[in-house]
């Protein structure tokens, strides 16, 4: 017989990440995961405007966090449990609308294009956005633009581009989000020139 919950209430996140760990019952991280249910709850909802898709999308998370916590090092559950609520109700919703984010940053910059008070007519011999997204693609570094394409051109999640690379997660993370704010920057100055 295992250990009752009053011993598993006094124990904190790490202790229960640990005796996950050490034993696989499941038992632990139902006990995580019963802490922060109004959180994970209320951050679900907010992201996915319904309650049906937010409790969807909760057991979801519980799936992920019994395969996640066996292969991560968490240091701080609370704020890692967020960070992955709001990951996974990003994919969702990425999913469910079938945006991309490129969609999304292209029509960002065609506006910003078109608001510029120094926009010009752009004669047929200008390159298209398509061109000028491919040119700025190919000044990324080798890892920015590996991660970058694979995270918006392929649709791939973090986790896929992570086991494609052989990154860390965090790597991952990092590439994306230099990468996305080089290749704004790129596309500023060619926009200026």
């Amino acid at each position: 017989m295992g250990p009752s919950i009053s011993r598993q209430e006094e124990s904190t996140d790490l202790d229960l990440i640990d005796k996950y760990k050490e034993t696989g019952d499941n038992r632990y991280v139902g006990e995580l995961f019963q802490r922060y249910t109004h959180l994970l709850l209320g951050t679900c909802i907010k992201y996915l405007k319904s309650h049906a898709d937010a409790q969807d999308a909760m057991m979801d998370i519980f799936e992920e966090l019994l395969k996640k916590l066996e292969v991560h090092e968490v240091s701080n559950f609370k704020s890692w449990l967020y960070s992955l609520t709001r990951n996974h109700c990003l994919m969702k919703i990425r999913k469910m609308k079938g945006i991309s984010l490129v969609d999304i940053e292209s029509e960002k910059i065609q506006n910003r294009f078109m608001e510029s008070p120094t926009f010009e007519h752009l004669d047929s011999e200008a390159p298209n956005e398509s061109e000028l997204l491919t040119a700025a693609l190919a000044q990324l570094k080798g890892n920015q633009k590996q991660c970058v394409e694979l995270f918006y051109l392929k649709e791939k999640s973090y986790k896929q581009v992570a086991e494609i690379t052989g990154f860390e997660m965090k790597k991952v993370k990092s590439y994306i989000q230099n990468g996305k704010r080089n290749l704004y920057l790129i596309l500023s100055k060619t926009h200026k020139a």
